[in-house]
């Protein structure tokens, strides 16, 4: 099921960048967001593709390299980092209002082999259910609003992140039994700015 998905979304992305229409409206523009909660933050590089060329514009699709940074009261191993697609769905103006939804582009690709270390015997009853299926990517949902000028658009956003990755990284680095293991579902607020050439 993954592999028909992913053939068929390489399909439809083949098409649009084959279709002259596309090639000549639609382009990519690169962004640069920071995005912050009470356990870390993830710092984000990529592009947005998005028809740029009429005053507005209701879809936007967007990729990220994300890289989660603990705050100081986690095990600094608990970083990690992921290739995230997202698609927008809004009003791309003057000013911008959009709903989003994205994944973990590289989880759908990787089944990580789960290790807990020192441990496994402390979490391994609990959590030996909920990681039966290998392949569970990062997701999340997400809200934004923000504004454009002729070569820069700014964004606020919040998203709610299903960090499963979080999770593993915590019970793969951290030898405190006794620390609790943070939850896998964290809301994350930030900023986003984008430069249109």
């Amino acid at each position: 099921m993954k592999k028909i998905l992913i053939f068929s979304t390489l399909i439809f992305c083949s098409a649009l960048w084959a279709d002259p229409f596309y090639q000549q409206e639609w382009r990519l523009t690169p962004t640069l967001s920071y995005e912050t909660n009470s356990l870390g933050n993830i710092s984000n590089a990529g592009l947005k593709w998005g028809n740029y060329a009429y005053d507005k514009q209701y879809v936007e699709l967007v990729t990220n390299l994300s890289f989660f940074q603990p705050e100081s009261h986690l095990h600094p191993d608990t970083s990690f980092t992921n290739f995230d697609a997202s698609v927008r769905f809004g009003v791309f103006h003057y000013v911008n209002l959009y709903a989003e939804l994205g994944v973990a582009i590289d989880e759908l690709f990787v089944d990580g082999s789960r290790n807990y270390g020192y441990y496994d015997d402390y979490y391994g009853d609990y959590y030996e259910e909920r990681y039966q299926d290998p392949s569970r990517p990062d997701w999340f949902v997400g809200v934004g609003a923000g504004w454009r000028l002729d070569w820069l658009s700014v964004n606020l956003y919040a998203r709610y992140r299903y960090l499963e990755s979080l999770e593993e990284q915590f019970l793969q680095h951290n030898f405190d039994p006794y620390q609790p293991i943070p939850n896998r579902y964290q809301w994350f607020t930030g900023l986003e700015l984008s430069v249109h050439f």
